[in-house]
């Protein structure tokens, strides 16, 4: 009696170990199926879903992804690799070297060749002020590099739908999820388009799009620099802005002391010798040419370059903040209006009292207010084209 009293104990003991090594793996065969084509749900902490929907949802965005490599044209082939080749890697590492060996060599040659010998004849005090005067402009060249370069305009860690209430998502998941194409943009309480980043895989606030070089999205993105080898946008684009402007300052002040400085010097026996391939010639292969004149002819090629290209920025980006539009927007040709006057542009980039951004650098103390992200002075009219396509 004993004994047929404990068999159904040991069977009802044995199917319910069984069943849960069958729960392990079917746990475990879960847990392997891909889910790159959407993020696993989840409900008062429980996995929704199947295996075969989420295999399934895979599925269909490989299928996807494969028409769409079938349907690039030539064009899009050729960008695609021009903008993963690691060109704008090599570019931004050679105006890392030649920014700082330039500005460095610069303040040496002034400190202790060119400003003694220009004005020797000036008093001594005159001499310090001289220098105090291209310290600052190196100090502010330096600080504002700097800054454009760490100072991120990354789309930051927010919810990622304008309209988003976490429990409706969850329980009840949009089914434009399994192809992400199909994804209509939602729209903020302010009446902007967030649309939906095939890239990042996440909705983007207005004005914000991906660069392809950083992999990101960029707030009120301006363009892909290579000289600082980052995105200006709406957090670096003040710094920008006034690195190009103190460029600018920096070549007119240089440029004459050190070209009449070249002159007194007597290597050079002809104005061939002033050619920059053939002043590397003279000093590498013919050892005629002195390291002094050497640097000082390459520090004067240097300033030219440097004075068109701060120059050429520094217009187009002062006249495109007045108008409180993008390069991007104006190359795009955004249907756009900005009703805001110009002085609340330039505050939405520099900060309060803005004009002090160019003198001294003013954003340690008045901040930027605008996140980048709302925009009340600004309307869309139909549908613009978005760099994420």
């Amino acid at each position: 009696m004993e004994k047929t009293e404990n068999q159904p104990r040991e069977s009802e003991t044995g199917e319910s170990q069984q069943n849960g090594q069958q729960q392990k793996g079917n746990t475990a065969k879960y847990l392997n199926t891909p889910t790159s084509a959407t993020t696993v749900l989840r409900t008062s902490g429980k996995i929704t879903g199947s295996k075969s929907d989420l295999s399934t949802m895979a599925t269909d965005k490989t299928n996807n992804g494969e028409q769409n490599n079938k349907q690039e044209s030539l064009v899009e082939k050729l960008r695609d690799h021009y903008q993963k080749s690691p060109k704008g890697l090599k570019a931004s590492k050679f105006s890392f070297v030649l920014f700082h060996f330039q500005t460095t060599s610069m303040l040496f040659m002034l400190m202790t060749r060119i400003i003694p010998y220009i004005m020797q004849d000036c008093s001594e005090m005159t001499q310090y002020y001289c220098k105090i005067f291209f310290c600052y402009l190196y100090v502010m060249s330096q600080a504002n590099w700097w800054c454009s370069l760490l100072y991120k305009s990354d789309l930051p860690d927010v919810r990622d739908k304008p309209t988003l209430d976490k429990d409706d998502w969850f329980q009840k998941p949009p089914e434009t999820l399994k192809n992400a194409e199909t994804i209509e943009p939602e729209v903020d309480k302010f009446g902007f388009e967030w649309k939906y980043c095939q890239l990042c895989e996440r909705y983007k606030p207005p004005r914000s799009h991906h660069c392809t070089l950083c992999k990101k999205c960029v707030l009120r993105r301006d363009h892909h620099c290579y000289f600082i080898g980052r995105c200006v946008g709406h957090y670096n684009q003040r710094y920008f802005v006034v690195l190009t402007f103190h460029g600018v300052v920096t070549s007119l002040a240089c440029f004459p002391v050190s070209l009449s400085y070249l002159m007194t010097l007597p290597d050079a026996t002809g104005w061939i010798d002033y050619f920059l391939p053939n002043t590397l010639l003279n000093f590498f292969y013919y050892n005629t040419a002195s390291w002094e004149f050497t640097l000082v002819t390459f520090q004067c090629y240097v300033l030219i370059v440097f004075f068109l290209w701060s120059g050429f920025y520094f217009t187009v980006q002062l006249s495109l903040i007045i108008e409180g539009k993008t390069l991007v927007e104006v190359a795009k040709k955004f249907d756009m209006k900005v009703s805001g006057k110009w002085t609340e542009n330039m505050t939405m980039v520099f900060g309060d009292y803005w004009l002090l951004n160019f003198l001294f650098p003013a954003q340690l103390i008045f901040k930027q207010r605008h996140d980048g992200i709302h925009y009340e002075n600004v309307k869309f009219f139909g549908k613009n084209d978005d760099a994420a396509k």
